[in-house]
């Protein structure tokens, strides 16, 4: 047994070497999976992260002291501040008295220059315009606006000044008409009127009144506020010779996408030029639409 011990068991200086270099790498293996789970386990210090955190803490801080100091009772949103009450209901502005805007919880000196205001001949013409009073809170005003109802009367004299305004408007001709022009139109903001003149530029004019209609910006129903000002002589717009046209030259137009006048030019080059500007149809992606929008922009001549 002894013999047998230490034919196995017995290992020269070299092997001891080894076998403890091979036991140190087992450890080391074992180990390392260890800490890099610690890792893992440390939280990381995210700036953006702690923002957020703190962002929705003092949300949640005042979402608790607004249910705490605004409870909503019954059909009627009643808040309690402090030691006074604001009941909140519905009232029309230009009658309202003192002791119905401070029961909306509005101070005392800002109530003395709402009446001042209407006793002078003010008048509110819409509910917005109850923003406009001095000293008036942005909070104070986003919680009675809603509340806030002008009488038919008042709404009546409202369409009578919309009416005289209307009639000192001077129609402007679309396709000559500059941006001066157009901001005398009601509702056209001086950035909007540039975009007009800009776009119909782009296009070398208009063929339709309906065109002003796709600047950008201009909204429906502000088109249809301006409407009744807008009119149009039929002049020459500018044409593309789509036979001679660069790339660039017709991708400029708002009208000739990237796409479209890439497909002009490969047809022009494959098929040579344009008999005539119908032949354009002959460009199967071109959507029919597009093709009575830009036909009257297009020339082979």
């Amino acid at each position: 047994m002894k013999n047998f011990l230490k034919d196995y068991f017995s290992f020269s200086r070299k092997e001891r070497i080894a076998i403890f270099i091979l036991l140190g790498i087992i450890g080391m293996l074992w180990v390392i999976p260890e800490f890099f789970s610690i890792k893992k386990r440390v939280a990381v210090k995210d700036p953006l992260l702690d923002s957020l955190a703190l962002i929705m803490q003092k949300h949640q801080k005042d979402s608790s002291r607004l249910a705490e100091n605004f409870p909503l009772v019954s059909d009627k949103a009643v808040f309690v501040k402090k030691d006074s009450a604001v009941i909140l209901f519905h009232f029309d502005p230009n009658t309202l008295d003192a002791t119905g805007w401070k029961r909306l919880g509005i101070r005392d000196k800002t109530v003395r220059t709402i009446l001042n205001y209407r006793n002078k001949g003010g008048k509110f013409r819409k509910p917005e315009d109850i923003r406009k009073i001095w000293g008036l809170q942005k909070e104070e005003a986003d919680r009675i606006i809603p509340w806030a109802e002008i009488s038919d009367a008042i709404g009546n004299t409202s369409l009578a000044f919309t009416s005289r305004q209307q009639k000192q408007v001077q129609t402007v001709d679309i396709n000559t008409a500059s941006a001066k022009d157009f901001m005398q139109l009601p509702g056209i903001e001086p950035a909007l009127a540039y975009r007009m003149v800009r776009f119909r530029d782009k296009l070398g004019g208009f063929f339709s009144v309906e065109q002003l209609k796709e600047t950008y910006g201009l909204q429906d129903t502000l088109y249809m506020k301006i409407a009744d000002y807008l009119t149009f002589k039929q002049t020459a717009v500018k044409k593309i010779n789509i036979n001679f046209a660069s790339d660039a030259e017709l991708n400029a137009h708002p009208y000739l996408k990237r796409e479209i006048a890439r497909a002009i030019i490969l047809y022009r080059e494959q098929h040579g030029n344009f008999t005539n500007i119908e032949a354009i149809r002959k460009i199967g992606f071109i959507s029919e639409e597009i093709i009575r929008k830009i036909l009257p922009y297009l020339t082979v001549e």
